[in-house]
């Protein structure tokens, strides 16, 4: 195959918003869809060189996965040995066998099936693990796996239907993923079968004859359509955020336009643009740049406090000098050594060395397992299982009254239990995400046994009027306010959720209206405190490094805070944020000395209860002016 310099361009356009995005750089809040754009790069490589190796009959397995491993797994093997040892030496023990087993599951090509079954809103800070990025390597891998197999058997039976079968697998995947970011978002976002339309439209140009074609000879089509993929990919890269549903139709943007760039060619605007020296360089070293920016960025927050920008600066510039030192000492030399090695010896060792590492990371929680650590910083790492502990399961009725992201779809039966009315007692519906659950039964305990406290919880979007997100979670939020609150003899809401700086406050102000207008009382609890990484991690590092956790709070749910308690009435509000901050310091401990938080930002059963004990008590001044009326007297 001829060497096309604007892929390795577009590469680059590839992983520099990714490595905006994860340093914290304004203005790419959508610049993780920069892995949609590698997803369509490769599923066109890899698919041309097969194509074009089984029409001259050359093609060999054992030699398309020698190259392979000769490409991915020197960087990969350096890196996790350096997270490795890193972790060795700033992680606690239960965070070590967390990366541990992600270490391995990279090395295995299924760390996204392990982040999949891992990953979520109870295990500590998921996005905070050194190896979480690798998902993406997962479902790269394992389409190299399958997809040569798929067209070498196509190839031979199904020639003329060749890009028939491959079209239909296009439309497929993309179908489930449609289907999936609705209704199962987490498995949609991790797994090949959500994922492989988005390397199969490289595929689809690679195996038709589209670039030939005489349609896309003249300049000007050439030129339009490369300024229209630069266009959707700028686009992405502003649009989308963490709240949009994603892959979905969303991640049509950045594959389209990295597909209409492909297709533009080198003599295009674009082609030209992206063929330029310094984009071509860092499109070569983005496979190692990719690698290494995200443990970089994680430990750097483990262990600086530093601000934003020197981080992003810092992120940057390490993140650089490591690829291009990986690229230059261990890629290169690997590959250009041992590219005469026999394909059948390269397979040997390949094997050995993926058994030799991959013990290596099984091994790695056991060595030397309590550290540096003193029992007591033990105890308190011990809440970063805290989905594991007996209070857990008392706070979170998870599937029940909580629906998380990947349960079960809620039946109206189910709802409507969770919404059972007493004729005897106050009745108040606590409505909102996993921020409402948390709350749930410390409030229902502090509000008294006078008053019956209806949950009901959906991750995935905010409680309030047109909200959006997963389908599931629309549904449910849109039914309690739009049809259960006008038919109901309720009192009132209380709404809480995980604020964040990009709320639609204008959306939450016109809810608060609208439940007002129905004769309800309604109340909404603020942003809570959060972390940069795992609170219990904080507690435990915060004497032997003489760290103070307050380097680790998040400084935009103050500022988000004041924004909300100016834009709604006072009565109506309640500052979390000030409950868990009566000062400067934020509290660390509850009162039964564990953890306020279990994971960056949600409370521990004992911290809920000593929050909820304040708000209880602020909602009674609100609605009891005279100590006798409101939440604490039965109808």
């Amino acid at each position: 195959m001829k060497y096309r310099p604007e892929i390795d361009g577009l590469r680059a356009l590839a992983v520099l918003p990714v490595l905006a995005f994860h340093a914290g750089i304004s203005g790419f809040s959508g610049g993780f869809a920069g892995v949609d754009v590698f997803f369509v790069i490769s599923g066109y490589l890899i698919t041309k060189i097969i194509s074009e190796e089984m029409k001259s009959g050359k093609f060999n397995f054992l030699d398309f996965y020698k190259r392979r491993s000769l490409r991915i797994l020197p960087p990969l093997y350096i890196v996790i040995l350096a997270t490795l040892l890193l972790g060795y030496i700033f992680l606690l023990p239960v965070e070590r066998h967390e990366l541990a087993k992600s270490a391995l599951s990279s090395v295995l090509f299924s760390s996204n099936i392990f982040f999949w079954t891992t990953s979520g809103y109870f295990d500590g800070a998921a996005e905070l693990a050194p190896l979480l990025h690798t998902w993406s390597l997962g479902v790269e891998e394992q389409f190299y796996i399958i997809f040569p197999i798929v067209l070498l058997v196509a190839y031979r039976f199904f020639r003329s239907k060749l890009l028939l079968l491959v079209g239909l697998m296009v439309v497929g995947s993309f179908a489930l993923s449609v289907v999936g970011v609705i209704y199962k978002p987490k498995a949609t976002f991790y797994l090949l079968p959500f994922r492989a339309w988005e390397l199969g439209i490289g595929a689809l140009i690679a195996l038709s004859s589209i670039e030939s074609s005489r349609y896309l000879g003249a300049k000007h089509v050439r030129t339009g359509l490369g300024l229209l993929g630069l266009s959707l990919i700028a686009f992405a890269y502003i649009y989308l955020d963490a709240g949009k549903a994603f892959p979905g139709y969303n991640a049509i943007y950045p594959c389209l336009g990295a597909a209409l760039i492909i297709l533009a060619g080198r003599d295009s605007v674009s082609g030209r643009l992206l063929s330029v020296r310094p984009l071509v360089y860092v499109g070569l070293i983005s496979y190692c740049l990719y690698l290494w920016h995200w443990p970089v960025v994680v430990y750097l927050n483990m262990v600086t406090d530093y601000s934003v920008l020197s981080k992003a600066l810092i992120v940057i510039s390490l993140s650089f000098a490591l690829a291009i030192a990986s690229r230059h000492l261990i890629e290169i030399p690997f590959r250009s050594k041992l590219k005469v090695m026999h394909p059948t010896r390269a397979a040997f060792a390949s094997t050995a060395s993926i058994l030799l590492v991959g013990a290596l990371c099984a091994a790695t929680p056991y060595m030397g397992s309590k550290g540096l650590f003193s029992e007591e910083e033990l105890r308190l790492s011990e809440y970063y299982n805290y989905k594991d502990m007996a209070d857990h399961k008392v706070q979170f009725s998870v599937g029940v009254c909580f629906f998380a992201s990947d349960t079960e779809h809620p039946s109206m039966e189910k709802i409507s239990r969770c919404l059972t009315s007493s004729q005897d007692k106050k009745n108040y519906v606590l409505l909102g995400d996993s921020h409402a659950a948390h709350l749930r039964q410390g409030l229902q305990e502090a509000l008294g046994e006078n008053v019956n406290l209806m949950e009901i919880a959906a991750s995935g979007c905010l409680p309030v009027l047109n909200t959006s997100g997963s389908r599931y979670c629309v549904e449910v939020i849109d039914y309690v306010l739009r049809e259960y609150l006008p038919s109901s003899e309720i009192d009132g809401v209380i709404i809480s959720a995980r604020w964040r700086s990009d709320i639609p406050l204008d959306s939450v102000l016109e809810t608060v209206d609208y439940v007002k207008s129905l004769d309800r009382d309604v109340i909404v609890l603020g942003p809570s405190v959060e972390y940069s990484t795992a609170f219990p991690s904080v507690l435990a590092r915060e004497s032997r490094e003489k760290k103070s956790a307050a380097l680790y709070n998040d400084v935009k749910r103050k500022s988000l805070d004041e924004l909300m308690r100016k834009s709604i009435p006072d009565q109506l509000y309640i500052s979390t944020y000030d409950i868990s901050c009566p000062t400067t310091e934020c509290t660390r401990f509850s009162s039964a000395n564990e953890p306020m938080l279990f994971d960056s930002n949600h409370f521990t059963l004992s911290g809920a209860r000593d929050v909820s004990k304040d708000i209880a008590a602020q909602i009674r001044t609100r609605f009891e002016p005279e100590g006798e009326q409101g939440l604490n007297a039965a109808n």
